[in-house]
């Protein structure tokens, strides 16, 4: 089962120590990217380019990213919304 990205979507939650989690994906001709970045309250998340997503305490949210050499697809998740976001890459 796949589904399409679309250029430039962004998803965003919020987690319960108040960090923030936006992951922007961008596409072009070639390859697709994706950025993961912690912000503040001080940098602009524009409306219209970003969709709330929210978890449950104990959810896990699970990303798949193609590697822009290959055809291979690789897992990354994160677990455990706690003081830190801990990223695991498989």
């Amino acid at each position: 089962m796949c589904s399409k990205i679309s250029a430039q979507k962004v998803y965003y939650t919020k987690f319960k120590n108040d960090a923030d989690l936006v992951i922007y994906i961008t596409k072009d001709k070639t390859k697709a990217d994706l950025i993961v970045k912690n912000v503040s309250h001080d940098d602009e998340v524009k409306p219209g380019f970003w969709k709330e997503v929210k978890l449950r305490a104990d959810a896990n949210l699970v990303v798949y990213i193609a590697d822009r050499n290959t055809t291979d697809l690789k897992k990354v998740y994160f677990t455990k919304f706690e003081d830190e976001v801990k990223l695991k890459s498989h």
